[in-house]
């Protein structure tokens, strides 16, 4: 395994898990682009702004697994394809494109069974199932190697280390 994607709804989990097993794993962590060009300043206002975004993050996780044997990589284009389905639809083919055709060795879905935490970034703090419901159709339909993180604290990374070193030692 290289590539191993952390995605899900909103305050599901995802960083706080990556950041623990990227650290368990002594491996590379390609953060979430997006979050980051937000909180600089940028806006994103059309699908082609997603588009780019997706760009700059598949650019650093490239860039990372030169350096690295294994990286996790928090938040992935999964994410950016369902933000532009529910905010800028219909999703554009360079999207899609991106979203099929680069493959991650394995998928950790979080489910948003922890509490909600506050952000300005955020705003979907009530509709979390639904959009996890549709993060999971999404692996399912493109058969995407993938396991479902729940729980809370402690357990949430337990589960997910155990899923990966059983991943890898599968391989």
């Amino acid at each position: 395994m290289k590539k191993i994607s952390i995605t899900g709804p909103e305050s599901s989990g995802k960083s706080t898990l990556a950041r623990l097993l990227s650290t368990h794993f002594k491996c590379g962590l390609v953060t979430e682009y997006a979050r980051e060009y937000l909180e600089k300043g940028g806006n994103i206002t059309n699908s082609s702004d997603l588009v780019s975004l997706a760009k700059v993050q598949l650019d650093r996780e490239n860039e990372i697994l030169r350096d690295q044997s294994l990286i996790i990589c928090d938040s992935d284009i999964l994410v950016l394809k369902i933000w532009c389905e529910e905010k800028f639809p219909p999703v554009p083919c360079a999207l899609m494109a991106l979203y099929q055709y680069h493959q991650y060795d394995f998928t950790l879905l979080c489910e948003p069974d922890i509490d909600w935490v506050y952000d300005p970034l955020r705003e979907n703090e009530l509709d979390r199932d639904r959009l996890f419901i549709k993060y999971a159709m999404e692996l399912k339909k493109l058969n995407i190697p993938n396991a479902i993180i729940s729980g809370k604290g402690a357990k949430r990374f337990e589960l997910a280390k155990k899923i990966i070193e059983k991943q890898m030692n599968s391989m």
